[in-house]
């Protein structure tokens, strides 16, 4: 993770000019649909609906991409009927045939391909020497290849953070294909092959521009350093153990099996977590027995009491509360200033909320997508703790509040690391999925 940011820190402030990268790497096309770890490629929102055996004859793929346009699509080890070329030397000493893509194999690929196939278009362009993307696939990263390119004066771009698909434009591009191909179903390699073909000659260079144009802002999200940040929401804990909107927290593969009446008295409870640990848990407007202190003006001139959190209750929660006990947790982690994570509840996105959290110098993630909650950590907290809190019931509010403390207390700091450190891979499925929901 530390990598990912730093890697994208450097191209930030160096404003990398993508328009001389060139984007190289390989995918899998399977006869039955799916990638060889079984993962199937469909339309989004559809399921899958094709067979697959326990062994699919498939074709191993390598080409590079970039703003002046595409290489040609080779096939290498890995594809059904190419009979292995090249061997290792185990370290028992016997000599074995790589059925993958080995350093040898790729470097010969490069050199003799992908090399002057790029080269040739940046010249057309006259866009100067081109610089490699390549990720760290044992082949691509082996000492041996590394020193060979040194050698030939081919560029790669150094560096590169390991586990970041999401980074690299050409994924976008095997996806693009995969969902064209995958429309229909093949009984032949030679009838996949032609497809796969065909989806290549297919995109647009328009496309391809966009992807390389696009790395500014690729670069822009991964240089968040989650370590930095703070998530922070409310919740609601129910006497009759539900949400007050009637869902029921319960074990999963368990029916609810409570009572819940038509009001149910509740406890509404705000925090933040970060990786350096958690504030106090503070109750709001909104719990039973809590008199509303709050007010507002409507339309029609008259003074209202709230019956929940407004904005400034919010502003006076985050000022006298969450932000000093926030800060104080970074301070003693050594960690700066925090950034916190607000979603767009009415108080959090309320024009004069954000107005004073400016004023008073509280750091805020920007563009926070509406209706998000897969994507903040937060949220698993809660689940986690309503699944302990749930395993029994309660009869009198002090005793769930009892509950709901001895469970926030109860979380590990692991846990809370575990849930930031995640939110990486959290951003990768949203740009995986196209902004689809993740499923957190």
């Amino acid at each position: 993770m530390k990598k990912r940011v730093s890697w994208s820190s450097v191209h930030k402030q160096a404003n990398t000019d993508w328009q001389g990268v060139a984007a190289l790497d390989s995918t899998y096309f399977t006869l039955h649909g799916s990638t060889p770890g079984g993962k199937f490629w469909h339309l989004n929102g559809q399921k899958p609906i094709r067979f697959r055996p326990n062994k699919s004859q498939q074709l191993h793929v390598y080409a590079a991409i970039s703003a002046h346009g595409k290489t040609a699509l080779h096939f290498a080890s890995g594809t059904t009927g190419l009979k292995p070329q090249y061997s290792r030397v185990t370290k028992q000493g016997q000599t074995v045939k790589l059925v993958g893509v080995g350093a040898q194999e790729f470097q010969e690929l490069m050199w003799e391909k992908l090399v002057p196939e790029t080269r040739q278009l940046f010249n057309a362009a006259g866009a100067g020497e081109p610089t490699f993307l390549l990720d760290n696939a044992p082949a691509h990263a082996a000492k041996a290849t590394k020193k060979f390119l040194a050698d030939k004066g081919v560029q790669v771009m150094p560096n590169w953070p390991s586990n970041s698909p999401d980074l690299n434009p050409i994924e976008n591009v095997w996806g693009i294909m995969k969902q064209q191909v995958y429309r229909q179903q093949y009984t032949k390699l030679e009838e996949l092959k032609a497809a796969v073909l065909l989806a290549w000659a297919a995109l647009p260079q328009s496309t391809l521009r966009n992807m390389m144009a696009g790395m500014h802002k690729r670069v822009e999200k991964a240089n968040t350093d989650w370590q930095g940040v703070a998530a922070l929401d409310s919740t609601y804990f129910t006497l009759h153990g539900s949400t007050p909107g009637g869902k029921f927290w319960h074990l999963n593969g368990q029916k609810p099996i409570r009572f819940r009446p038509n009001k149910s008295q509740q406890l509404h409870v705000y925090a933040a977590i970060s990786a350096h640990g958690k504030t106090a848990l503070h109750f709001a407007s909104g719990t039973t027995g809590l008199k509303p202190q709050y007010s507002r003006v409507t339309k029609q001139g008259q003074t209202v009491k709230l019956v929940g959190v407004g904005a400034q209750e919010f502003q006076e929660l985050m000022w006298e509360k969450l932000v000093p006990e926030t800060r104080q947790l970074f301070n003693a982690a050594g960690a700066g200033e925090p950034t916190f994570l607000l979603d767009n509840a009415p108080a959090h996105a309320a024009k004069a909320t954000k107005k004073f959290l400016a004023d008073k110098g509280v750091q805020v993630m920007p563009n926070w997508p509406s209706n998000s909650p897969d994507l903040n950590p937060i949220e698993n907290v809660w689940g986690i703790m309503k699944q302990q809190v749930y395993r029994q019931q309660y009869t009198k509010l002090e005793e769930l509040k009892a509950a709901v403390l001895l469970a926030w207390a109860a979380l590990p700091q692991s846990t809370l690391r575990n849930m930031m450190a995640g939110m990486h891979k959290r951003v990768e499925k949203v740009l995986r999925l196209r902004g689809g929901y993740i499923g957190h």
